[in-house]
């Protein structure tokens, strides 16, 4: 799913501004008992704005993460089933080189869960 961190960057925004005038609207048009004062209610709506905005950053970040993860997980997809397919399909060399290219091609399996994985890990 490329690019769908680039569409919730306007979210990342709108979303507070949307969480405060809700805020603002419900605590001084609809509650009225008492009525509430207007910087009470202006602060009251910025730290839902607030919240609203850290929370959707928050999602942002996981969302970017999960992304990143899954490229991570394709490219070691990717080089596993290589190998796989080339030691599947050893039996139409000849079998002084069957052994050889097994090898290789387990190494490449190991240097792919090595080198390749721990990229999940790195931000």
């Amino acid at each position: 799913m490329p690019g769908v961190s680039h569409r919730l960057k306007p979210l990342v925004v709108k979303h507070p501004i949307i969480v405060a005038a809700a805020a603002f609207f419900v605590s001084f048009v609809l509650i009225q008992i008492p009525p509430p004062s207007i910087p009470e209610t202006a602060v009251v709506s910025l730290l839902f704005g607030w919240a609203a905005y850290h929370l959707c950053k928050s999602w942002s970040r996981d969302l970017v993460r999960g992304e990143k993860e899954e490229r991570v997980i394709a490219d070691i997809n990717h080089h596993i089933n290589n190998a796989l397919t080339v030691i599947r399909n050893r039996k139409s060399l000849p079998e002084s080189q069957s052994d050889q290219v097994v090898e290789r091609e387990i190494e490449r399996i190991i240097w792919a869960l090595k080198e390749v994985l721990p990229m999940i890990r790195e931000k």
